[in-house]
């Protein structure tokens, strides 16, 4: 007779004491014939998760033996954490793995509950499959208030435990309610945010998990919950069917977190809600920058999701030489549409130039009796001018003509760029030399800067407080070899030819890390750090899943791009450039200012001086025009009464 074997999953709140967790395992681990296979604890969370397996008689005494280990070790009293909980022991469930019925599990997970209640004086909520009513199938149902309303619940009717005390007690405060259920397997699955707001990941929660989010009315968040006919709370649901999801911020990551249960990944797949987890999240300006299972996972899931991802990545390259043959195509036909067009243009202004040469000699003709010299010359002239600005013309078309056909034979040199791999390093190069180009003015970088050992290919100016500038050593790598069997070890689907080419390809990088580091960190002439520029968006990807971002900086002093990481970064510098360039011209224009306030000063005294001297002309005018010239009046009326006597005198 085949062996009936059965998985049992219990989840403990404690995370972050590991010998707490141990005593937990050591009591699992007590009972013969029961296999632990896994113990996955969380600090941020404060929570373990467990799974072992084996027959069913001896996985249910090891539960039995953990959640009294559980209860005598841990005091919810004392329990902090970012996941919802409710007891010591918090969830048991039983999940049938060979020869067992679900309904089998459900009986087995009811004989443990009654041993939690009878046993160990626990009070026991049945969930999933094990549960006696229907609402209490749904383990957030029984779980509702948290170990915060355990007090409360057990003193309503409504609420009363399937087994043990229905009675709060100090040693139910200390130990809490536990659910124990039977249940499918479930994959449990954090992904991780670029972001702290847990209201940013609770929202991306809510757009992806089957239940959805309340609706309310304007779809505004702080707007009235809309009910139907019977008064019930309308609910929009999310884009995954099978799911449970929620948002947290991890302290310990310093990070927000989308936590997903999968309850049926055949009918929602891991790697299908990876996307579509991405996808919201992308919608809503945020980055899913990776992912961390929590517990056990089928093969099968991880199978599916290798082979999704291969025949996606196979869907980008075909599309990539689509384009490529498309654009030789374009390319080609333009060229040949050129040259009809330019023939075209030669028979037309061979024709023109018959029809005016034709033309011209029956005027000559006419007028060749009676033109002078004078006009002949003229009509020389005036023919050689035509002629030129035709040659001219047609030397342009020629010209426009030998591009056309030299962009058409550089067609297929750039699809030997773009399929050959030694080549890409050269790309590389180009590549890292535009994003520069674009973003930062020439002389804010070097190009084949001398530092240390050699000459980098780029290096950024930072200046510093003393007017000084320091260099960031800037450099392009790209393992082509390394890289392309990674790819093709993909290809095969060969998880052991994967690993092996994983590990070629982090040794190659953590070698070219060395050599930058060894070769262009020098400081106080440089930073205490270097950029290695990786070309490839796919490349970086590989750097940043296998962990490689974290060890190149702590172990080399090397930051890792990619070309959008490093757009990103130029602009941060920029802005900082920016910043310092304006803190620098401020105390110009101060400068200037107090020059100005001196001069205006001087002007000022100047002025004042001026003032006086104008007033003193006009006391000097006035009394000229007064004094003097009672004085002139005086002299006048003597010459007045010399007249008068004059005349007397001859009459």
């Amino acid at each position: 007779m085949k062996k009936k074997i059965i998985e049992c999953v219990p989840n403990f709140s404690e995370g972050r004491n590991l010998d707490i967790i141990k005593q937990i395992t050591d009591a699992i681990e007590s009972v013969e014939g029961v296999a632990l296979l896994d113990v996955d604890p969380g600090a941020a969370t404060n929570r373990t998760v467990v799974t072992f397996v084996g027959e069913p008689e001896p996985v249910m005494e090891a539960a039995v033996r953990a959640g009294a280990k559980a209860a005598e070790l841990i005091d919810m009293r004392q329990h902090h954490g970012e996941h919802p909980r409710s007891g010591a022991t918090d969830v048991c469930p039983f999940i049938p793995v060979s020869n067992v019925t679900m309904e089998e599990c459900a009986e087995y997970a009811r004989k443990v509950a009654k041993r939690f209640g009878e046993e160990l004086g626990i009070p026991v909520y049945c969930y999933e499959s094990a549960a006696f009513t229907p609402e209490r199938r749904n383990l957030a149902y029984c779980r509702k208030g948290e170990y915060e309303a355990v007090s409360k619940k057990l003193g309503d009717p409504a609420w009363k435990p399937d087994f043990g005390p229905d009675k709060f007690s100090e040693f139910v405060a200390k130990c809490g309610i536990t659910q124990v259920g039977a249940r499918d397997f479930l994959v449990a699955i954090n992904y991780n945010l670029n972001t702290t707001s847990t209201r940013r990941a609770n929202a991306i929660a809510y757009d992806v998990r089957e239940r959805g989010r309340k609706a309310r009315e304007g779809g505004k968040l702080t707007g009235k919950v809309l009910l139907d006919d019977k008064e019930n709370e309308i609910w929009i649901p999310g884009t995954l069917k099978a799911t449970k999801a929620i948002g947290w911020f991890i302290e310990e990551y310093g990070i927000a977190q989308v936590s997903m249960n999968m309850t049926n990944i055949s009918v929602t797949p891991v790697h299908v809600a990876f996307d579509e987890v991405t996808a919201k999240a992308a919608a809503r300006g945020i980055r899913v920058t990776g992912a961390e299972i929590v517990g056990l996972i089928p093969k099968k899931v991880l199978i599916d999701a290798g082979k999704y991802y291969l025949e996606k990545q196979q869907t980008v390259i075909d599309m990539t030489a689509k384009m490529s043959s498309q654009l030789e195509q374009r390319f080609q036909s333009f060229a040949v549409e050129s040259e009809q067009k330019l023939e075209n243009i030669r028979r037309s202004v061979e024709n023109k130039l018959a029809l005016i040469q034709s033309d011209n000699n029956q005027q000559l003709d006419k007028i060749q009796g009676i033109v002078n010299t004078k006009l002949q010359k003229t009509l020389d002239e005036r023919m050689t001018q035509a002629f030129s600005l035709v040659n001219e013309r047609l030397e342009q078309v020629y010209k426009g003509l030998g591009e056309m056909q030299n962009l058409a034979s550089g067609v297929g040199d750039l699809k030997k760029v773009l399929t050959n791999v030694k080549t890409r390093g050269i790309v590389g190069e180009i590549q890292l030399g535009t994003i520069l180009e674009q973003i930062l003015s020439h002389a804010q970088y070097e190009v084949n800067a001398k530092i240390k050992k050699g000459f980098v290919e780029f290096a950024v100016k930072i200046p510093t407080e003393n007017g000084q500038t320091i260099l960031l050593p800037i450099d392009s790598k790209f393992p082509g070899d390394t890289y392309a069997a990674l790819k093709d070890a993909y290809d095969s689907g060969n998880l052991s030819d994967i690993e092996a080419a994983k590990k070629n390809l982090i040794s190659t990088i953590k070698s070219e890390a060395k050599d930058i580091s060894s070769k262009y960190i020098d400081p106080p002439n440089t930073t205490e750090f270097a950029l290695m520029f990786l070309p490839f968006e796919g490349l970086y990807a590989e750097a940043v899943n296998n962990g490689l971002i974290e060890i190149l900086q702590r172990e080399y002093h090397v930051n890792v791009a990619g070309p959008s990481t490093m757009a990103a970064m130029l602009n941060s510098l920029q802005m900082c450039f920016r910043s310092m360039a304006i803190q620098k011209h401020s105390k110009n224009v101060w400068r200037v200012l107090g020059d100005v306030k001196n001069e205006f000063d001087k002007f000022a005294d100047a002025l004042e001086k001026t003032q006086q001297r104008l007033e003193t002309a006009n006391d000097e005018l006035n009394k000229l025009v007064g004094v003097r010239t009672r004085q002139m009046q005086r002299q006048l009326k003597q010459i007045s009464d010399y007249e008068s006597e004059f005349l007397e005198e001859n009459n």
